[in-house]
């Protein structure tokens, strides 16, 4: 009689295989269109790049010559290295605050908002901007959150 251990099993071991390959692929095809996104976002709303980068890696230690270098590359159409999983939520948070601030208010009032400074109780004399980079991923999700309600 043969025990087969579950993490030794081949063919469990070539589904894994094929899920992390499709895992892959899918963060390379995502990765050039949110990175740009949330890069023309994050300039629109008159961040500067070192602060783009903190929004967009959060604590993953992505320095700014390494963001230069992907966007550049998702630009020109070449492969870019994959953001990771915590990297693509941020960039999906950061378009989806952005399309529910166009929703809200539209033109000049929806690029502002984010670097205004508040004195409602979420943002404590803080803008948005100041809240997202201090509270990092929970803050991204507070923000998107709040305007999402404010929306209903």
């Amino acid at each position: 009689m043969t025990i087969l251990t579950p993490g030794l099993d081949p063919a469990r071991r070539r589904r894994e295989s094929v899920r992390q390959r499709d895992k892959r692929s899918q963060l390379e095809r995502l990765t050039p269109t949110a990175l740009l996104a949330a890069r023309d976002i994050l300039t629109h709303w008159g961040l500067s790049e070192a602060l783009q980068v903190r929004l967009v890696a959060g604590d993953s230690g992505m320095t700014k010559s390494t963001y230069r270098s992907k966007v550049a590359a998702a630009q020109a159409g070449t492969p870019v290295a994959s953001l990771s999983d915590d990297e693509l939520r941020r960039c999906s948070l950061i378009v989806q605050i952005a399309q529910l601030l166009q929703g809200l208010y539209g033109g000049d009032q929806a690029r502002l908002w984010p670097t205004r400074v508040s004195d409602q109780p979420l943002w404590a004399g803080r803008s948005p901007a100041e809240y997202m980079l201090e509270e990092g991923f929970a803050g991204l999700l507070k923000v998107r959150d709040h305007l999402l309600a404010r929306s209903l």
